[in-house]
């Protein structure tokens, strides 16, 4: 894993597990007026979670916003005793699944398919109608770091903690992880109301802080 902190000596923390492909620059525009921010991002490597756990234990109050591949891998890794909240945007703990995330042939699809065309074409799904922002803000990763990110999602060590998050918001317009299927497994699995957002997949747009996400 890779960290990038944004801090300003506050003693609260968001951290926040962005998606696959993505780093800190796709929510580079929200600011925070109370909270150090760490972005956490490429999961071809989690050998270095001890080092992100010490940095944790360095504040009084710390929130998780796990966004798409990071909701899976977040809970993988992490102590849910660690955050006073934790929040999961279109993203599940069946991350590959029929029912309650991306269907298995989706995935094998992207995953052997991947080029630099496609994974353009794979933001654009992920962004609709709001790709000229999402640009703006690109990820700066090589192509074979995301592509070897990629390769490796699908083989993590099996960890399913269903009672792991206590909120969750799911897009209406989601094309990378069907809607339905998020709503289905919020509700089946653990028990959570999920909350509606009117956006794709990449739904940061509709926030400028990160607070706005807190409802604070």
């Amino acid at each position: 894993m890779i960290f990038h902190e944004s801090l300003s000596g506050k003693d609260s923390l968001i951290v926040f597990f962005t998606g696959w492909g993505c780093d800190e620059n796709c929510t580079s525009h929200l600011i925070s007026d109370n909270y150090d921010i760490i972005t956490v991002y490429d999961y071809s490597d989690l050998s270095n979670v001890s080092v992100l756990t010490s940095k944790i234990h360095n504040y009084k109050k710390t929130h998780l916003i796990a966004w798409s591949f990071g909701v899976k891998t977040a809970q993988q890794i992490l102590s849910k005793e660690l955050f006073s909240r934790k929040i999961a945007v279109n993203g599940t703990i069946d991350l590959i699944d029929k029912n309650f995330g991306i269907l298995p042939e989706i995935f094998a699809r992207t995953r052997n398919s991947l080029s630099e065309e496609n994974l353009i074409r794979f933001y654009k799904n992920m962004t609709l109608d709001h790709f000229s922002f999402f640009d703006s803000n690109r990820p700066l990763r090589s192509f074979s770091s995301i592509k070897n990110e990629l390769s490796l999602l699908d083989k993590f060590p099996d960890k399913c903690d269903y009672s792991f998050y206590d909120e969750a918001f799911v897009s209406s317009r989601d094309l990378i992880i069907p809607s339905a299927n998020q709503n289905s497994f919020w509700h089946t699995k653990c028990g959570i109301k999920s909350m509606k957002l009117d956006a794709p997949h990449y739904p940061f747009y509709l926030w400028n802080k990160w607070e706005n996400i807190l409802n604070e």
